[in-house]
Parts: C-alpha cells; structure tokens; sequence
C-alpha cells in the first residue's frame, strides 16, 4: 500500500500565541462506504454506548491539575 500525505500543518493564533494545527486530508471513499444490515446496527449499538457513557461523564466530580 503506497503511503500518502496525511495532512498538513498551518499556523493559526490561540491565546495570543502563534500555534501549529495538523489538518488531515481528506479521506478516500475507496471502495464507497455502505451503511446496511448488520454493519449499520453495530454503528447503532456504538453510538448508544457512547452516549450511555456521555451521560455517566456528568456524574463525575470535576477534575482540575492544581
């Protein structure tokens, strides 16, 4: 398999603070994504879980690095 560009670096300001950001390229769609049958009700079952575990985030007591 060939290795391609992933992407790219462009400098953008945050906080006053000249940064580096990776922009990914874009993904190829080879051979085209099919959603169906059994591959759609496990991408179903996997956003169901995630937002279980979204839900459960709220419970936790806030975190800080002091």
């Amino acid at each position: 398999m060939p290795r391609r560009e992933t992407g790219r670096y462009e400098v953008s300001a945050a906080g006053g603070e000249a940064v580096r950001a990776l922009v990914p390229a874009p993904l190829s769609l080879i051979p085209p994504l099919v959603l169906g049958g059994h591959l759609q009700k496990t991408l179903e079952q996997a956003v169901l879980a995630l937002g279980r575990l979204d839900s459960l985030s709220t419970l936790l007591p806030p975190w800080s690095c002091d």
